[in-house]
């Protein structure tokens, strides 16, 4: 079967390009070499304790996000958190909402992907190659064979992308444009603490901003209201100490991180409660004024690198970039 669309990356992008095909009747296939939808919006488990791990909120500033929005809220799968986080460099509160998901912010990923119908999303499946002939593209899948598609979205990391390609022409245009972006790296550490110290650094709502020598981010996902139980916090390191540490002894990050937020960190000690994730291409330090770049016929790239970041922008960039 040849598909419309052929979609690399089951992130945010991904699937809100695969909603706007199918509001418009088009067939398309997402690859994805994790075992689950969501990308960043990524939400873990240890024992009972639950944590995200990824993308903590989200803000809405643009009009048709704000519509997906509502009905995402109608449908229980966001809510209100805060206007605002206590800091070092500014009020608790700017008046904005935040929103974050309470059954984990993967639910929202997870949400899109049953919603949407009409394709395929194809998931533990790494794309090996990628090349065009006879104007369609032909999708080479690690122990998948082959798929054709008219069109082609890549959604994931573009620093990832230029390897994907079989013509170097392209993976060098892809390149160039990984090379503007810029992206910094984030170290975030899952941990169980003692209820009461996640609460004493943590007091409601339960989101804390820090100031960025070693800690950028720290929540208390019990607070947040997605962890049954108490002591779960997720904190996520600096850009600089995230470069400078990221190859260091996940004992020596995570010891070092705790100590930062003002948590003990005998927790260490305890093999199954703490888990350090790494982003690679966690931060878009330099995004892009365009919502996707096409970067050969019928072929482009998007991402919350481009037209804005975060979820919002991931958001749009890939429903921007399904209009083929």
């Amino acid at each position: 079967m040849t598909h419309d669309v052929a979609i690399v990356g089951a992130g945010l992008s991904g699937l809100a390009a695969a909603m706007a095909l199918r509001s418009v009747g088009k067939s398309c296939v997402i690859f994805d070499k994790g075992r689950a939808v969501g990308g960043r919006l990524a939400t873990r488990r240890i024992g009972e304790a639950v944590f995200d791990h990824g993308a903590q909120f989200f803000t809405v500033r643009d009009q048709k996000f704000q519509q997906a929005v509502f009905a995402w809220e109608s449908a229980g799968i966001v809510k209100f958190w805060a206007n605002g986080f206590p800091g070092p460099d500014a009020p608790d509160s700017d008046g904005h909402p935040r929103y974050f998901s309470p059954r984990g912010m993967t639910a929202i990923a997870k949400h899109l992907a049953a919603s949407w119908s009409g394709g395929v999303i194809l998931l533990d499946h790494k794309v090996h190659q990628i090349q065009r002939s006879d104007d369609l593209w032909t999708i080479e899948v690690e122990n998948s064979g082959s798929w054709r598609a008219r069109s082609l979205l890549v959604t994931v990391p573009a620093p990832q992308a230029p390897a994907l390609f079989v013509d170097p022409a392209i993976s060098t245009r892809l390149q160039g444009i990984a090379d503007r972006l810029c992206f910094d790296p984030c170290l975030a550490l899952m941990a169980i603490v003692d209820t009461a110290d996640a609460q004493r650094s943590f007091p409601p709502p339960g989101g804390r901003r820090f100031d960025g020598h070693v800690l950028s981010w720290g929540a208390d996902n019990h607070c947040k209201g997605i962890s049954p139980v108490g002591g779960a916090i997720t904190l996520h390191a600096s850009p600089a100490f995230s470069r400078q540490h990221y190859e260091s002894s996940p004992e020596q990050v995570a010891r070092i991180m705790l100590r930062a937020a003002g948590l003990p960190d005998e927790v260490v000690a305890g093999a199954m409660s703490w888990q350090l994730k790494k982003w690679r291409y966690a931060i878009p330090a330099r995004p892009l004024a365009e919502r996707f770049v096409e970067f050969a016929p019928a072929a482009r790239i998007c991402g919350d690198a481009f037209g804005g970041p975060r979820v919002e922008g991931a958001w749009l960039s890939g429903t921007a970039a399904a209009s083929f």
